[in-house]
């Protein structure tokens, strides 16, 4: 049985988006899955790139197998003609989610083409629910957390930010959709914001503004002692249709905060809540008014304890174990 996936262009440089499919197609080829389509492409150029990934798609609709595992990555362009061509050769078609918009409440017309597949590998156990509440879909696999891999030279030691003095976390992605900055007062701790998005924003005294690096360099930067995983725009809680996202998925930030290291904080109400305390990689908090708290109480031993946490989990993330094992769960279902 050929198991395949399609390459494309990967154009964003400094988001996420692109790291993670490009992860998964890394950890793909470690398990004997065959890109049918074009190589991987790094073209900037928006016009250029669409071509390439056209051209890509056209080559995979000739070179689709029969009767094989078909593994699509969720959202990417001409989803539904690639489906439809997979199943006209009777293949077994698996879609990874990386992003949907219905989990938002925006969009449902998704959904139908994603039914159509014979596996769906979703975020988490209550993006399953989820699944099994709105959708028709039957087989589903739950990754539990995106892996993310390192280049060499970023597989360093972890090393060990606590400071009796200097307390820091960070928070890296788009800051221009992260209002909740705005609002931020603490009196033991700095944070270091990491991304795209500072435009003309006026930050708040304990904000330092660190730059913005690809996804591979940005765990050279991240000298913190948590990353922060939080949306919306109070400090309160994590509000709006951002929030009750993070209640589904887990966060590509979240991967990388511990890819590179760091103990997280997370909201108390987000899927990867559970995760978080259950492997002792860091703290569930209700406000971001507790980081205060959390971190004029956190001694060295402490410390020292998160980040031994930290390393079991990093070295399974960094190796690709998780969609690893998510594949060959799919695969036994379908086999």
């Amino acid at each position: 049985m050929k198991k395949v996936f399609i390459s494309k262009n990967y154009r964003d440089k400094y988001t996420a988006s692109s790291k993670a499919k490009y992860d998964c197609e890394k950890i793909l080829e470690g398990q004997k899955y065959e890109n049918i389509g074009l190589p991987r492409a790094y073209m900037t150029n928006k016009y250029i790139g669409q071509l390439y990934t056209i051209l890509s798609n056209l080559l995979a609709y000739l070179c689709m197998p029969s009767h094989g595992i078909v593994l699509l990555q969720y959202p990417v362009a001409m989803f539904s003609w690639q489906i439809k061509r997979a199943k006209q050769k009777k293949n077994k078609v698996i879609v990874i989610i990386h992003d949907l918009n219905a989990l938002r409440g925006l969009c449902n017309d998704e959904i139908r083409n994603i039914e159509q597949t014979d596996v769906v590998i979703v975020h988490t156990e209550a993006m399953k629910r989820w699944f099994e509440e709105n959708t028709k879909c039957k087989n589903i696999v739950v990754l539990e957390i995106f892996d993310y891999l390192l280049d060499e030279n970023a597989e360093g030691e972890i090393n060990n930010y606590f400071s009796e003095t200097y307390k820091s976390i960070c928070f890296a992605g788009n800051l221009g959709k992260s209002p909740f900055l705005d609002k931020l007062q603490f009196e033991n701790v700095i944070v270091n914001l990491f991304g795209i998005g500072m435009n003309d924003r006026i930050l708040q005294d304990c904000c330092v503004y660190k730059g913005c690096y690809a996804p591979n360099e940005l765990s050279h930067h991240l000298k913190s002692m948590f990353g922060l995983v939080w949306d919306g725009d109070s400090i309160e809680t994590c509000s709006g249709v951002g929030g009750e996202y993070l209640r589904l998925i887990s966060p590509h930030k979240l991967s990388m905060y511990l890819s590179s290291g760091l103990p997280v904080i997370v909201w108390k109400e987000s899927a990867m809540a559970d995760f978080v305390v259950k492997n002792g990689v860091g703290y569930a908090i209700n406000t971001l008014g507790d980081i205060d708290c959390i971190v004029a109480k956190l001694d060295n031993n402490t410390y020292k304890d998160l980040l031994h946490n930290v390393r079991q989990v990093r070295d399974k993330i960094v190796r690709g174990d998780y969609l690893s094992l998510a594949i060959c769960k799919f695969e036994n279902k379908l086999l």
